[in-house]
């Protein structure tokens, strides 16, 4: 998983917070490009939601 600050700018305006499946349907719902929704992937999911991808993600 490799993310830029170009990547996850697709994700400034999902509806934090928000759990790993809801990202993921935030960026196909967006148009965020195949990259970013394969990124969202590989993020481990133990069920609790991302608060923002500030330190979750980069």
């Amino acid at each position: 998983m490799y993310w830029t600050l170009e990547l996850v700018s697709y994700l400034d305006d999902a509806p934090w917070p928000a759990t790993k499946d809801e990202l993921i349907d935030y960026g196909i719902r967006s148009g965020a490009p195949l990259e970013v929704i394969e990124n969202l992937q590989e993020l481990e999911d133990d069920g609790e939601p991302y608060e923002s991808y500030r330190g979750n993600l980069v």
